[in-house]
């Protein structure tokens, strides 16, 4: 961006492909790691069993984070209700 916050033309490979995608053309996203660590985070880990209620009552939809049996799962929920994250956690094996 420049000075005058106009999007600026994202520059080109050699190939011509683009090297830096246009957050313009970015649609609405969800991520979710599993990892075998405990992340580290300034965020609260919440338990699963406490999951629905944070979801309820959430007021961001920053990454959160919460423990299932020995493994620790993130969630980037984008704008997903609560409903749709707790149908993706509940399909983890």
């Amino acid at each position: 961006m420049t000075g005058n916050d106009e999007i600026t033309t994202a520059p080109a490979n050699d190939d011509g492909g683009v090297a830096v995608a246009d957050p313009s053309l970015f649609d609405s996203s969800f991520v979710v790691l599993i990892m075998d660590y405990e992340p580290r985070t300034n965020k609260p880990i919440y338990s699963f069993e406490d999951l629905r209620e944070y979801l309820e009552t959430k007021d961001d939809n920053g990454i959160f984070h919460f423990a299932y049996e020995d493994v620790y799962i993130g969630v980037s929920p984008d704008d997903l209700s609560a409903e749709e994250i707790l149908d993706v956690v509940n399909s983890i094996p």
